[in-house]
């Protein structure tokens, strides 16, 4: 009856108890030849944020397991792909019209008093240079925008999708809609993995809970170990201590036990699938990364003292050297050296939320670079993206940057990265 749990739940949850001490399991480096991987819906929305150079390295993974027949996408995950798609589209659309819209065009003005002045005949030089590359940026990316605005489902991911999943792929079981209610509600009342952290959705969180019950039916009619690709880690998958997932339920596993005796059951996110596949590093970085923003509830840049002091960190980790001098009103934030006056780095910070706002602190930074009296040895510049920028973004504005700073006559350094867990990371660039 609804509203009554079931005081006998863990009998039905472990109906065979011998089986408890049984369960060994397998690794997954050990099974990876032979098992089955299926997707979750995140494993397959995650290429949207990543580079092209990583849906190469997914193609050749992918095309592997499909001609082994060991591929399987749910029909539920399809079907939520296919609501969730159109959303990334727009994002990618949205974040590309607001980088346009913010780019600035420079300008100090004109002084005739200080013509022939070298100073100004070279900045103004150097204006109109960077003028002339951000408007060639422009114009670039309002044709981006105009190719994003045609795609329908013809977008690299979309067209990598359809060229692999065939209709083998996808999984699809017959649905008592009834029994599958009853079945929802007595696992969320008395709290049976997985699928109850969703309860409040409002789909009544009935999404795990079919991609489940999919996986359970391929157990049984395959009898082999099965893999799940999945980035989610809420606790109804997951045993966690301090936020951190540790492995599977064992409710989830004893469950697919009765389905396929012997077997093993593991979840692995698509970035460790691509590890134990061998794809390049690089790119295996690159989804750890995008994984881990994904499970990042903050996802904007925290307040500027905060920035310093873990980029401070970083740069203290990072770099040798015997004097350390900080500013916090002056040019530039930091500056390290090995001795007093010789072979100085100076070291800026800067935050990027938008093309505008990087090109336009740049201009100030070299404005200041070159009313310097002080030598250094050479610049860096540290620049801390927002988390919610996707990657092609990032690496868009990485080229225009060093674009700009190659007008100039400054030896200089490049860092990319992120605030994430609590501290400054690099990011890899291509």
């Amino acid at each position: 009856m609804s509203g009554d749990k079931d005081i006998f739940i863990i009998n039905k949850i472990f109906p065979n108890a011998k089986d408890i001490f049984a369960v060994s399991g397998r690794p997954t480096t050990e099974i990876k030849n032979d098992c089955l991987f299926i997707f979750d819906t995140n494993s397959l929305i995650l290429p949207y944020t990543t580079s092209s150079e990583s849906l190469d390295e997914i193609k050749k993974v992918y095309t592997k397991i499909i001609k082994e027949k060991r591929f399987f996408i749910p029909g539920q995950v399809a079907r939520e792909f296919a609501k969730i798609r159109p959303e990334k589209i727009k994002e990618v659309f949205q974040q590309l019209t607001k980088s346009r819209n913010s780019i600035p065009v420079l300008g100090i003005g004109k002084y005739p008093l200080l013509d022939g002045i070298k100073d100004y005949d070279e900045l103004s030089e150097k204006e109109k240079e960077i003028n002339s590359l951000v408007k060639d940026y422009a114009k670039q990316l309002g044709k981006l925008i105009e190719h994003v605005k045609e795609w329908s489902w013809n977008d690299p991911v979309s067209q990598l999708y359809k060229s692999l999943f065939t209709d083998e792929v996808i999984y699809d079981i017959e649905l008592d809609e009834e029994k599958i209610k009853e079945q929802l509600e007595y696992r969320y009342e008395n709290k049976i993995p997985p699928g109850y952290e969703d309860k409040n959705k409002g789909d009544g969180g009935i999404g795990d809970l079919l991609i489940w019950f999919t996986i359970l039916e391929l157990a049984e009619k395959y009898k082999k170990d099965i893999v799940f690709i999945s980035g989610d880690e809420k606790k109804d998958w997951f045993y966690q201590v301090d936020k951190q997932s540790l492995y599977p339920k064992f409710e989830l596993i004893a469950e697919f036990r009765g389905k396929a005796p012997g077997r093993s059951f593991h979840i692995l996110k698509l970035s460790e699938l691509l590890e134990m596949f061998g794809v390049d590093k690089k790119v295996v970085k690159e989804f750890e990364f995008e994984e881990q923003e994904t499970l990042i509830s903050d996802s904007f840049l925290p307040n500027k003292s905060d920035i310093q002091s873990k980029v401070e960190d970083w740069v203290k980790n990072n770099y040798k050297f015997k004097y350390f001098v900080k500013s916090d009103n002056g040019f530039p934030d930091m500056v390290i050296m090995n001795e007093i006056g010789q072979g100085k780095i100076g070291i800026e910070i800067i935050e990027f939320r938008s093309l505008g706002s990087l090109s336009s602190k740049l201009t100030r930074i070299l404005k200041k670079i070159i009313e310097s009296t002080t030598i250094y040895e050479r610049f860096v510049f540290i620049i801390v993206y927002d988390n919610s920028l996707m990657m092609d973004v990032v690496l868009t504005s990485l080229n225009l940057l060093k674009s700009m700073l190659l007008t100039s006559d400054v030896n200089f350094e490049i860092i990319p990265g992120h605030i994430r867990k609590d501290k400054f990371e690099k990011i890899l660039q291509s």
